[in-house]
């Protein structure tokens, strides 16, 4: 999402967004893709409504991503991986970080519900 129209860009390289001419100060924090991810979607709360908890639990790697990555890991050990083997690496190692905290956000949501545990149907 851009940001408001009342920001602007301040310095050809710092990045730094400014309000209304004054530079903003920037925080100290993590910025990388997932670190951001995981402050928006809060893992820790329980905001979900059951069903949609359950079906992202439910979300996970084909058979045969599973596949890949075991071959792409097998060739990570030999050092043979090709500069594009290793973004497609980088790739699903991004992907499962991602399924990991959705599903940390799921598990917290359900836990609680129903008593002390993780409430799963039978």
């Amino acid at each position: 999402m851009p940001p408001p129209a009342s920001w602007s860009l301040q310095g050809p390289a710092a990045g730094n967004l400014s309000r209304k001419g004054a530079p903003m100060q920037r925080a100290p924090i993590n910025t990388n893709d997932l670190t951001i991810l995981s402050r928006v979607l809060e893992p820790n709360t329980r905001s979900l409504p059951p069903e949609a908890a359950r079906a992202l639990l439910a979300l996970d790697f084909s058979q045969a991503d599973r596949d890949r990555m075991r071959q792409l890991s097998a060739k990570a050990r030999e050092g043979t991986l090709s500069p594009a083997e290793q973004a497609e690496a980088d790739s699903y190692e991004r992907v499962g970080h991602f399924l990991g905290i959705v599903r940390s956000k799921a598990r917290r949501s359900l836990k609680g519900r129903h008593g002390k545990g993780l409430f799963l149907p039978a």
